[in-house]
């Protein structure tokens, strides 16, 4: 989690700690996939609120011809950032195979292990936060982003959310 307030990036240990947090409608929240983060914490009871900026779906309004925007892949694009190359030389193995989930790997062990690397992937989400909305607003494509397509990602997650319940 990063705080704008302070410039800082937190390590959440227990999710459930951070509810006022998610629910809070004045906190905007910037992440990436959030779809899925939102069916997670409503999983928890956690009704999140104000989820205002996907990079993966700021992505793909950028960039609609190609597969998969992932952090690495957006990171080299818009901000020259290579993740592979500033997490190898953290000197930490990455399973490049699987989707990243910022609250996967919740154990307090895991946490300590992977905190350079989580709070890495914080930075870039927060780097791109600013360069995809820059890049959007210059084509125009700001409005469609935000009147569109990020409250139909809520709606489709509830939608999904309420299919997974059933």
């Amino acid at each position: 989690m990063f705080s704008e307030k302070d410039g800082k990036s937190y390590c959440i240990k227990d999710i459930v700690e951070f509810k006022d947090i998610f629910e809070d409608a004045d906190i905007l929240k910037c992440g990436y996939k959030q779809k899925e983060d939102y069916i997670f914490l409503k999983n928890l009871n956690i009704d999140v609120k104000n989820l205002m900026f996907d990079i993966e779906i700021a992505g793909y309004i950028l960039n609609s011809n190609i597969n998969k925007y992932t952090i690495e892949y957006l990171a080299n694009e818009y901000i020259q950032f290579d993740v592979d190359a500033y997490i190898s030389s953290l000197g930490t193995v990455e399973n490049k195979d699987t989707q990243l989930n910022l609250f996967d790997n919740s154990s307090p062990a895991l946490l300590e292990e992977n905190y350079q690397t989580d709070c890495i992937y914080v930075y870039v989400i927060k780097q791109l936060q600013n360069v995809l909305a820059s890049k959007m607003k210059e084509t125009d494509s700001l409005d469609l982003f935000s009147n569109i397509e990020m409250p139909l990602s809520e709606v489709l997650a509830d939608m999904q959310y309420v299919r997974n319940v059933c």
